[in-house]
């Protein structure tokens, strides 16, 4: 990308508004299990999650695809579960499993 492109891209949200949707984020996930997505256990997590239409079985396909073991798998559901919080969705889509999946692998874990 060239430097006049990233100097004129739009200005994200606020830290303010940030802060704001982790908030409700936390909320409707102690409302919901009453503990937040990052301490579910593994049981639990694979039977509340509420999964949206294709993406249970995207991340099963990610999984074999990319060798994660269980516990890798684990953590890329909480990291969609909560991505999916902060958008406000009703349940796990493709999509927030697919941003899970590049986080996932962006960071090398």
């Amino acid at each position: 990308v060239k430097p006049a492109e990233l100097l004129e891209a739009p200005a994200g949200d606020s830290s303010a508004e940030v802060a704001r949707r982790v908030a409700q984020a936390r909320r409707r996930q102690l409302a919901r299990q009453r503990e937040p997505n990052g301490r579910m256990e593994a049981g639990r997590l694979a039977d509340d999650a509420r999964w949206g239409d294709g993406a249970q079985a995207f991340v099963r396909a990610a999984a074999e695809r990319l060798g994660w073991s269980g516990r890798s798998l684990h953590r890329v559901i909480r990291v969609a579960c909560t991505i999916a919080d902060l958008a406000d969705a009703k349940s796990i889509d493709t999509t927030h499993v697919a941003e899970a999946v590049q986080w996932r692998r962006g960071i090398g874990a």
